[in-house]
This record gives C-alpha cells, sequence and structure tokens, in this order.
C-alpha cells in the first residue's frame, strides 16, 4: 500500500487544475468530505483542519463500523428493501379545532441501531449526548466512494462504489419507517419526519403501545399539546395549549 502524502484541502483545485492542464493521467478518489488524487504512482490526500467536533464525529463513525465487523453475526439481514420515505405530511388528516400531540422520538435512529445489535452498548453510550455525532456515523454507513479517472487531462470514467455498510443504514431507515406505518395504520398522522409526528391525542395509548413494542420513547423535553386553531388551502396552523406564542405551520 503506497503512504499518501497529506496536503491541506484548501490546495485540492489548485492540483486538480493544473493536472488537467498539464494533460496527465490520474483519478481522483472521493469518499465523503475527503479526496484523494493519485498520478505518477503517488497518492495525495486533500484532508481539512479538523476541530474537536469533527474529530468526534470521525471517531463515531469509525466505532460504529467497527461494531459491526464484530458484531456481524448478531445482525438480523434486511428481508427486502422496501420502499421507504422520511417525511410525509397529510393536511387533510388534521380537523380544524382538533387536538393534537406533537412529538420526538429520542434519539430515534441511535436507538434502533442499538436494538438492532448494530451498535455496541458503549458506543450507544458514548455518544448518546451528541446528536451531530450520532447522525454523522449512521449517515456514513450509505456514503459510497466515487472514483473518477482522467486521461489526458479528460474524464474517462466515473464509477460509484456502494459502502459495504450500506445495509446497516437501510435497516435502521427501515425500522424507522415501519414504525411511522403501524402509527399511521392506527391512527391519521398529519406529519412524519423520521423521528417527529403530529397524531390526535386520543391516539396516545395506542401509540405508546407501538413504541414500546419497538423499544423507544417520546423524547418528553420537546412534547408539545397542540391545537389547530386555522386551517385554509392545505396549511394548518397549530397552537401549543400551554404557550400560545408557540405556534407552527403544517403545509401540505
Amino acid at each position: 500500500m503506497i503512504k499518501p502524502n497529506i496536503i491541506p484541502s484548501e490546495q485540492y483545485e489548485s492540483h486538480f487544475k493544473s493536472l488537467r492542464r498539464s494533460r496527465k493521467d490520474f483519478t481522483v478518489v472521493r469518499e465523503g468530505n475527503i479526496k484523494e488524487i493519485k498520478y505518477d504512482s503517488k497518492v495525495y490526500k486533500f484532508i481539512s483542519k479538523i476541530t474537536p467536533e469533527q474529530r468526534l464525529n470521525m471517531e463515531a463513525c469509525r466505532n460504529v463500523k467497527t461494531d459491526i465487523k464484530s458484531r456481524i453475526k448478531f445482525i438480523q439481514p434486511l428481508e427486502k428493501n422496501k420502499p421507504i420515505r422520511e417525511r410525509v405530511v397529510d393536511v387533510s388528516k388534521i380537523i380544524l379545532g382538533g387536538d393534537y400531540k406533537w412529538f420526538d422520538i429520542s434519539h430515534c435512529y441511535w436507538e434502533i441501531a442499538y436494538n438492532k445489535n448494530i451498535i455496541s452498548l458503549d458506543t450507544y453510550i458514548k455518544y448518546i449526548d451528541h446528536k451531530e455525532a450520532r447522525n454523522i456515523a449512521i449517515g456514513s454507513l450509505a456514503k459510497p466512494t466515487w472514483i473518477i479517472d482522467y486521461v489526458k487531462g479528460e474524464q474517462v470514467n466515473k464509477d460509484r462504489i456502494p459502502s459495504k455498510y450500506e445495509c446497516y443504514n437501510r435497516i435502521v431507515k427501515e425500522t424507522a419507517y415501519a414504525i411511522y406505518e403501524e402509527i399511521s395504520a392506527i391512527t391519521s398522522v398529519g406529519y412524519y419526519n423520521i423521528d417527529e409526528y403530529v397524531i390526535p391525542i386520543e391516539s396516545s395509548r395506542q401509540v405508546s403501545s407501538i413504541l414500546r413494542k419497538y423499544n423507544v420513547s417520546i423524547n418528553n423535553s420537546k412534547l408539545a399539546y397542540m391545537k389547530c386553531i386555522e386551517y385554509s388551502n392545505n396549511k394548518a396552523l397549530m397552537q401549543n395549549k400551554h404557550d400560545q406564542n408557540d405556534k407552527r405551520y403544517i403545509i401540505g
């Protein structure tokens, strides 16, 4: 394996343009925010200065992938890739004057990853209070690698190499959507966005039962009891029953 030369990321464009102008044969490899240029039997890796937050995010990505490697036999595979939606808005389910519960599922993707044996208890605990690191780590599982070949400075090929961890990202997303499907089967859902829901307040007990089934729970710090105070043109205005200054639109 060739040891890469580490170069500040802000120099990438000048290197890239210089190679094209010089009509060189070279290859660009992109994985997430990391770029490499390979030519003349050398590898140049372009990396930006890393902040403490970015270092934590990168560490979380590595730890999640390390967990998968060590726990792969405990992870239940997908039966098939089913279509999923990460956001559903159906304003027709909102009734003027109706009372609603607006809630988030606590650490939704992270909880699912732990429940599905994708991450260890140590990893779960370590990043539970670091939302950005959690989300980036789960998202990184689906990040492909792009390999772009240039001959005499002209692009001749571009290949997308899927991440070998992509199926684990799908497990998490499909489980989140399965929760939505079960909730929407028993009650009207006016708004769904991965972990955020608006449901009729009278459905609370049934919805809580579904959440317990999936071993997830409501984030009480974001829980709000809302009333629909205006409805027109596929747009509902909701007002917090305990804080009249808290008003939110649901727009179809």
